[in-house]
């Protein structure tokens, strides 16, 4: 992984874990479901080399 991936997939965990418990508390389950396919989606795009895709949201 390039210099920087560890901080950036932690910034977007992050992210993604209080957007999921919104989500949760807020009681749309359906939502926190595609928030957390999105997850691995961004994160994957970020660990993978790429063809200069960007990932979705951070």
């Amino acid at each position: 992984m390039p210099v920087g991936t560890t901080d950036a997939l932690t910034a977007l965990h992050d992210h993604y874990i209080r957007a999921v418990n919104t989500a949760i508390a807020a009681g749309r389950e359906p939502l926190a479901e595609e928030l957390a396919q999105q997850y691995a989606d961004d994160a994957l795009a970020l660990i993978l080399p790429g063809d200069g895709i960007q990932p979705a949201s951070a």
